[in-house]
């Protein structure tokens, strides 16, 4: 995913130009050959990290939107620009099948472990989502480009004490140019409680919108960036399920913060139809089509040879007495 070069390029090239408050950078290398790197960064530790359990409160999310709108506002429809010169794209065609291949290899993990937080029409949708993942990407990537940082979250956010103005983004491994409300959307998806994204999204998307017009975005309507929005909040399920599958589950904290977070996740994709934005099924004889296919049986497989495992394991538990967690 280039992850480490992304940053590189993000330090070196960009954060000087950009309008959001990033950490000063006294010395940034990297080494093409080795994937060397190294960044010595300023001292932040006098900012506060806030807990995800907890959320970000109505006012620091709508801080949050209305900082990485300035940034992307700065940036839009800019790919010539001599900053971006060597900025890739947010999630290119490789990458996108890349992360429907890990996807589709992690969602029967998460769904054996989370199954009270899906549905049964969320789930059989989830697993169609999984085949059409780098189609969805291609999708969203074809509107208006801008900076996107990637994982726009609170981990990455830091604020200063109470009354103070400051405000710096951090981890920008996964920056690149693509679709910029795919950050608003994580952010109010992942980051904010069900109450209070419902309370302010249409505000905060509002305020989005004004900032770009404001700085001189033009034939993007308000819209176009409500529909974006829709959009890119179905893309938040991609690294929420990526994620839940992976936790360590002897954690029981992270496991109530992982219950939390996906579950505004598909709270969020449920309140905003974003399903709509499935795409359809691909043309079998195209590269795309038959990849989609190839996922959808493989997938198929792959997940009743985990279920069998899973009933295994559970019935050689019951008959030892045990107690057991998957």
């Amino acid at each position: 995913m280039s992850l480490y070069h992304r940053e590189f390029v993000f330090y070196s090239d960009i954060a000087l130009h950009s309008h959001i408050r990033v950490p000063s950078v006294f010395y940034c290398d990297f080494d093409a050959r080795s994937q060397g790197f190294v960044l010595v960064m300023e001292d932040l530790g006098n900012m506060k990290e806030l807990p995800n359990m907890e959320g970000a409160g109505v006012m620091r999310a709508r801080r949050a939107i209305a900082e990485i709108a300035e940034l992307q506002g700065q940036f839009w429809e800019a790919a010539d620009a001599p900053a971006l010169g060597n900025c890739n794209a947010f999630m290119s065609a490789k990458e996108g099948y890349l992360m429907q291949l890990i996807y589709l290899l992690i969602l029967p993990i998460t769904l054996n472990r989370f199954d009270d937080l899906f549905t049964t029409d969320m789930r059989r949708l989830a697993e169609k989502f999984g085949s059409r993942i780098g189609a969805y990407y291609a999708a969203l990537n074809s509107g208006p480009k801008t900076i996107v940082h990637g994982d726009y979250r609170l981990g990455n956010v830091l604020f200063g004490d109470e009354g103070q103005i400051d405000f710096v983004v951090i981890d920008w491994q996964g920056a690149g140019l693509g679709c910029g409300m795919y950050d608003v959307a994580f952010f109010l998806s992942f980051s904010v409680t069900v109450d209070d994204r419902r309370r302010i999204e249409r505000d905060a998307i509002g305020e989005y919108h004004d900032t770009l017009c404001r700085m001189g975005v033009k034939n993007y309507s308000r819209d176009d960036c409500w529909r974006s929005y829709r959009q890119s909040m179905l893309g938040t399920l991609i690294p929420m399920v990526i994620g839940a599958g992976s936790i360590n589950m002897s954690s029981r904290a992270l496991e109530i913060n992982t219950i939390e977070s996906l579950g505004r996740t598909l709270t969020a994709i449920d309140d905003l139809d974003a399903w709509e934005f499935l795409p359809t099924g691909e043309r079998l004889f195209s590269f795309s089509g038959a990849l989609s296919m190839t996922s959808r049986c493989v997938y198929s497989i792959y997940s009743r040879l985990l279920n069998l495992r899973k009933e295994k394991w559970d019935r050689s538990v019951s008959l030892g007495g045990g107690e057991t967690r998957t």
